[in-house]
């Protein structure tokens, strides 16, 4: 998955390795999405336990190494090589329903615009920052917003590289969280850092930026390394982990060219908890589909319905 969000600068502090210091992860139009060496994804068509399936996979030299429960599916381990070959047989298999690549997923490089810092967006006066004016009223209404409301609480899951767990924007904002890669949530990325404080810095306390609810409360899940890499497979376990946690929206700016089932019944599962997700459409300024943000649940279709 590859951060899509239109990023400029940090919105609060990064981390010591910022975002501006990693290079561009993000694939030319024409690259595929890369498959994770010796994984792949299954789900059975009927039920079985963990010894009678790791029986069933030794003729494939391969066993288990995790579950997303609520979506039964199982994130296998095979020989490095011969993802393709076992793939192939698997989906002629009579016992299984799917089986499918485990996707690599990027975090996008945050681009180095100085017009972020300003936070235009939020409210727009024609201010000059940085010898640039602003444009009156361009902006999405903030302060009249928080007239009325500036979050009360509600759960906004933030899914991405972990959240920088020091910084005063965040103190007592951070209800939940979960590392799905290291053995921390703390961001050594900076990606999840940015959209957290973007999403829910504190407001009000003479410290960083103000999020656009200040109000709200933070679910945190790392699926992105330091390097900005990760798994669609745990990019899908972290989302039902946040609806399992209450949330009402789970943010993933992120996307990649590829569609899976597995992500698909993710998504799924969270809109029967009412979770509206929000997922970016990618910056890569192709018109090449994004996925989850593409996919037939998306947020456009939620709000449709």
């Amino acid at each position: 998955i590859r951060s899509g969000q239109k990023n400029q600068k940090e919105p609060v502090q990064a981390p010591p390795q910022s975002t501006e210091q990693v290079t561009n992860l993000v694939p030319t139009p024409s690259e595929p999405d890369k498959k994770i060496e010796g994984q792949i994804v299954v789900k059975f068509k009927s039920a079985m336990t963990d010894a009678q399936i790791n029986q069933y996979l030794q003729s494939y030299q391969a066993k288990i190494i995790k579950k997303i429960d609520k979506i039964n599916r199982y994130i296998i381990q095979v020989p490095v090589g011969q993802e393709d070959a076992i793939l192939q047989k698997l989906s002629q298999d009579q016992l299984i329903e799917n089986a499918e690549p485990d996707y690599e997923i990027h975090a996008n490089v945050t681009p180095n615009d100085p017009l972020y810092a300003s936070q235009w967006g939020l409210v727009n006066t024609g201010q000059t920052i940085k010898t640039q004016s602003g444009t009156v009223g361009a902006d999405i209404g903030a302060e009249t917003a928080w007239s009325v409301t500036r979050g009360n609480g509600v759960k906004i899951a933030v899914i991405d590289s972990g959240i920088n767990l020091n910084h005063p924007d965040f103190a007592g904002q951070i209800v939940a969280q979960r590392a799905y890669v290291s053995d921390s949530v703390e961001d050594d990325y900076g990606h999840g850092t940015h959209v957290a404080g973007a999403i829910a810095a504190l407001g009000n306390n003479a410290q960083g930026i103000t999020g656009v609810c200040p109000e709200c409360k933070l679910l945190v899940a790392k699926v992105l390394n330091g390097e900005g890499s990760g798994s669609s497979t745990n990019l899908a376990a972290a989302m039902i982990w946040a609806a399992d946690q209450g949330a009402k929206v789970i943010n993933i700016s992120a996307g990649a060219r590829n569609s899976t089932q597995t992500m698909e019944e993710a998504i799924n599962y969270v809109n029967t908890k009412g979770v509206i997700v929000v997922c970016s459409a990618g910056n890569q300024g192709d018109t090449i589909m994004t996925y989850p943000g593409a996919g037939a649940e998306s947020m456009a279709d939620q709000v449709a319905k």
